[in-house]
């Protein structure tokens, strides 16, 4: 369904590691932070004019661990990603 939010079956999925890696390295480079990816908990994808994907990942911040969300526009066909 266009426009509707579908759950992602295989978080661990090469692709959605590669999204979630993306989301924490740019977050980084905006922020001035030092967060490690660790994996995707969970997510969704939404089909737009690309696909949002919408993640629940698990970082580490120094000794601690911790999650946050974060949403990835993606265009595979222009080689376009963006972190919302």
């Amino acid at each position: 369904m266009v426009g509707g939010w579908k759950p992602i079956e295989d978080p661990k999925e090469k692709h959605v590691m590669e999204i979630g890696q993306f989301a924490v390295t740019e977050y980084n480079k905006r922020s001035k932070s030092a967060l490690k990816f660790e994996s995707v908990e969970k997510g969704e994808t939404q089909v737009v004019s690309g696909t949002n994907y919408r993640l629940i990942l698990v970082v580490k911040d120094g000794p601690s661990t911790k999650k946050f969300e974060a949403v990835v526009l993606e265009k595979p066909w222009e080689h376009f990603q963006s972190l919302t």
